[in-house]
């Protein structure tokens, strides 16, 4: 635990945020938790997803948030979300649709190991479902976190100064605040 605190501290200290270190646009509940959804990422228009979330005022679940749109596309996907069996519910704004589905039940203990930031411990079956959801190769940034590759700890180790526990995970604690949706 000291280790990933101290981690934590390293990276504030050096004034880098999680998208800056990975470059990513979106909440980490993207590029973890909407893979539990079936088929693949193209087919929720993700140019569309303003951001994905794991916390939907007090319940968990997968929340997809989305900037509205007029294209018949968006509409007919909305309608066919409703199909699905972990569908929740729709909820619009003027300028967004978030839309509510529950934690598949093949899922729910890597819920809660995201949750803790122990990522390399979730389930084969998710982090394979990860691979093919976001298209990855194996030596993609991502899955040098989730099977926690010697060359992320040693990259980790140099840019941080410190030197990481083999317990360690290879990246930043789970922000719960920044992946729920009030």
């Amino acid at each position: 635990m000291a280790v990933k605190k101290h981690l934590t501290l390293k990276l504030m200290s050096k004034g880098l945020t999680l998208k800056q270190i990975t470059g990513q646009k979106y909440s980490l509940s993207y590029h973890l938790i909407l893979p539990m959804m079936p088929g693949h990422k193209f087919q929720y228009m993700p140019k569309q997803i303003v951001n994905v979330y794991c916390k939907h005022k007090n319940d968990f679940c997968i929340a997809i948030l989305y900037r509205k749109t007029n294209d018949p596309k968006f509409k007919d996907m909305i309608a066919a979300f409703h199909l699905f069996r972990t569908f929740q519910e729709v909820l619009d704004t003027n300028d967004t649709t978030l839309v509510k589905f529950a934690i598949p039940g093949v899922y729910e203990d890597d819920i809660f190991l995201i949750l803790d930031g122990k990522y390399s411990k979730v389930s084969s079956l998710l982090k394979s479902r990860i691979r093919k959801f976001h298209e990855l190769v194996i030596e993609s940034p991502l899955c040098s976190i989730l099977y926690k590759y010697p060359e992320r700890r040693r990259y980790l180790e140099d840019k941080l100064g410190v030197e990481l526990g083999n317990d360690s995970e290879l990246f930043e604690m789970f922000n719960l605040k920044e992946n729920t949706y009030e």
